[in-house]
C-alpha cells in the first residue's frame, strides 16, 4: 500500500481555542465525535493564551509541537512544563490537561488498544528510504519543498501512508513526522 494524502484533501474545522485539521483518520468511515476511531492524525493551531483539552475515554494522545515556543501543558496535578518544538509527549485523554501559550501542535489520538510511535526525520543525505517493516506508517511533509517520493511529487503539507519500503528525496533542512502504528 502506497498513498500521497494532498493537503486539500484534509478537513479543517473550528475548535474553542483555533482551528483543527483532520489529516489521516482510520477506519476512515470512523468520526471524531463519535470517538469510534482507532486512530486520528491532526494539526491544531492554538490561537488562544490558554486552553482545556477535551477529556477523551479510552484515548491516548501524542502530542508535538511544530511550532511555538512558550507552549505549556498542566496534566493533572503536575505543575506546567514546557513543550519543546519536535519533542513528543505522550498521555491519556482521561487526563485533566490544561494548556497556555499560541502553538500549532501535531496530534496523534489512539485507541489505547493501540501502539504507535512518533518520530521526527531530518534526513542527512538524500535520497534515503524508510521501512516500516510491514506496519502501518504515516508521514507529514512539515518543511521540505520538491520532495519525491517513490518517484511521485510530494508537497510540503501532504502526506503520505503505506506499509513497504519507500525511497524519499528531500533538499536539505526538510522535517517529516511520522507515526508508526
Amino acid at each position: 500500500m502506497f498513498k500521497i494524502i494532498k493537503k486539500s484533501e484534509y478537513r479543517t474545522t473550528k475548535w474553542s481555542g483555533g482551528e483543527t485539521t483532520e489529516l489521516f483518520i482510520y477506519p476512515v468511515d470512523s468520526e471524531y465525535k463519535a470517538l469510534n476511531f482507532d486512530i486520528r492524525i491532526s494539526l491544531a493551531s492554538v490561537e488562544v493564551d490558554s486552553s482545556n483539552f477535551t477529556p477523551l475515554s479510552g484515548v491516548n494522545r501524542i502530542l508535538t509541537v511544530l511550532e511555538g515556543t512558550e507552549h505549556s501543558l498542566k496534566i493533572n496535578s503536575e505543575p506546567f512544563q514546557t513543550l519543546e518544538v519536535l519533542n513528543p509527549i505522550h498521555f491519556s485523554g482521561e487526563d485533566d490537561v490544561k494548556s497556555t501559550g499560541k502553538a500549532l501542535n501535531f496530534n496523534v489520538m489512539l485507541s489505547t488498544d493501540l501502539n504507535c510511535s512518533v518520530d521526527i526525520i531530518k534526513p542527512s543525505s538524500s535520497p534515503f528510504t524508510i521501512d516500516p517493516n510491514g506496519t502501518n506508517l504515516f508521514c507529514y511533509l512539515y518543511k521540505g519543498f520538491q520532495c519525491e517520493v517513490n518517484d511521485l511529487e510530494w508537497n510540503e503539507g501532504d502526506s503520505l501512508l503505506c506499509n513497504n519500503i519507500i525511497s524519499i528525496k528531500t533538499p536539505p533542512n526538510s522535517i517529516l513526522v511520522c507515526v508508526g502504528f
